[in-house]
């Protein structure tokens, strides 16, 4: 430990704060929250995708301390690509969800109550397998690249470790912080005025498909992404 040690760790902080807020990362859970209308089943989503992306960040964090290994542009630009894909990916799975939910609607508007959590059910797993995957493929995008250059900057393999930990406990607080703060009001729209949760729904889908085309053509046609 040397007298830039603290100033490291808050380094790695606020990469992880600012890293949580990236605008892939803030839409794909957006998307993925956007119909589950409920303020703690989003803290929970927030925190998986959270686990998932800890869990490529500390692998990939691991080879660049321990073994010095170099991530090559290319693996970057494949994992920005795969981003981009995916958040076309949930947005489309939004407003196909939001079709089948006007047309169950229409065809059985009485349908009983073990029906519908038989299906909540079967959404909750669901959701948490996308928000898994959404955290663990976003791992090496946005400015997780800048975390890993300033990672291998540090000499110390404790300190490594230690930035690690505490750049994934700033993103896991800004995503919980964040799947709070739209799980609180996506339930308000949903109870109080369906109509805007509806429109809220098609934007965050759009918003989702388009930035994942431009992710994916800057990606693919520059090496990476500029948001």
């Amino acid at each position: 430990m040397d007298a830039t040690s603290p100033l490291i760790l808050v380094v790695a902080l606020l990469l992880g704060l600012e890293h949580a807020f990236d605008p892939d990362h803030v839409i794909a859970l957006a998307n993925i929250v956007c119909n589950v209308k409920n303020v703690r089943k989003s803290l929970v989503l927030g925190s998986i995708w959270s686990l998932g992306h800890t869990i490529t960040v500390v692998i990939v964090g691991i080879l660049v301390i321990v073994l010095r290994v170099a991530i090559p542009q290319n693996v970057t630009q494949v994992f920005e690509i795969a981003a981009g894909i995916l958040l076309i990916v949930l947005g489309l799975y939004v407003l196909r969800d939001l079709l089948h939910e006007r047309h169950q609607f229409s065809v059985e508007p009485n349908s009983n109550s073990a029906s519908h959590a038989a299906i909540e059910d079967h959404g909750r797993h669901y959701h948490e397998h996308k928000s898994l995957f959404s955290g663990a493929l976003q791992g090496l995008g946005g400015s997780a690249a800048i975390m890993l250059v300033t990672l291998s900057t540090v000499n110390s393999t404790i300190m490594g470790l230690i930035f690690i930990a505490i750049f994934c406990v700033g993103v896991t607080a800004g995503m919980v912080s964040f799947g709070a703060i739209i799980g609180g009001v996506l339930k308000y729209t949903v109870t109080n005025i369906g109509k805007i949760h509806r429109i809220i729904m098609v934007i965050t889908a759009c918003l989702g498909i388009g930035l994942g085309v431009f992710i994916t053509i800057t990606a693919f046609l520059f090496g990476s992404a500029v948001l």
